[in-house]
């Protein structure tokens, strides 16, 4: 994955032309985050922004009516299947660039919202500042991490935390899903509901996930996920 970090001032805008107006569209679950943020972005000379509040990004057209040169994509917690919304939206606004904005703290989270097809991503803890950079760094083509997710990226590469990389791989990407809300302490009809799937399907990938971890116990799996950073404390 090669992607750039920008460490120089931040940009106000005088880099960007003024008179191409970056059309972004900024979605987000909650109203009042909602809000404050699409009154941020209209405030900035180079965008026109229009807000749209949706609980799921999944299968939605929007984009395709609006016609952005941005998307920018709020959270505040990561749902099971969000990385496969995201990977939705990225593919349908093929000709534009998204940027999550997301309450996360974990380089495995990080890397897959990459993978799944974003151009920026901009933790909450960050500044406005930087939210802007990244949408004008995206509108520009190029791909954008703020420096905390970079930070947590090299925590990770530099092996600050005890990554199982080999179990995680052979794990698919439906049975990440069930580990990280069985660590969250659902049961498997919550899961099921969860996911829309059956519950005999839930079993079945909890079947799998102990074989392949070669844990059997519900307290193990839940520290496997913790220790290999799967799930937010």
């Amino acid at each position: 994955m090669n992607i750039r970090c920008f460490d120089s001032p931040l940009p106000s805008g005088k880099g960007t032309d003024l008179s191409t107006s970056i059309k972004v569209l900024l979605i987000h679950p909650h109203k009042i985050y909602l809000d404050a943020l699409c009154h941020a972005l209209q405030n900035q000379e180079d965008m026109t922004v229009t807000p749209v509040m949706l609980e799921s990004i999944h299968g939605n057209s929007i984009c395709q009516h609006h016609h952005p040169d941005v998307v920018v994509v709020g959270m505040n917690r990561l749902p099971p299947n969000a990385m496969q919304d995201i990977k939705n939206m990225a593919s349908i606004c093929a000709n534009s660039g998204v940027v999550v904005f997301l309450d996360i703290d974990a380089a495995w989270q990080i890397r897959r919202a990459f993978e799944a097809g974003v151009k920026g991503c901009v933790l909450v803890s960050a500044s406005l500042s930087e939210l802007v950079y990244a949408i004008r760094s995206t509108f520009e083509g190029r791909m954008y991490m703020c420096p905390e997710s970079v930070r947590h990226m090299l925590e990770d590469r530099n092996g600050s935390g005890v990554i199982d990389t080999d179990a995680q791989l052979s794990l698919g990407e439906r049975e990440g899903q069930v580990l990280r809300l069985i660590a969250d302490g659902y049961s498997s009809k919550e899961i099921a509901r969860n996911l829309n799937i059956a519950p005999g399907t839930v079993d079945v990938h909890r079947r799998n996930i102990m074989r392949k971890v070669g844990l059997h116990k519900v307290a193990d799996l839940t520290r496997y996920a913790l220790r290999n950073q799967m799930v937010g404390l």
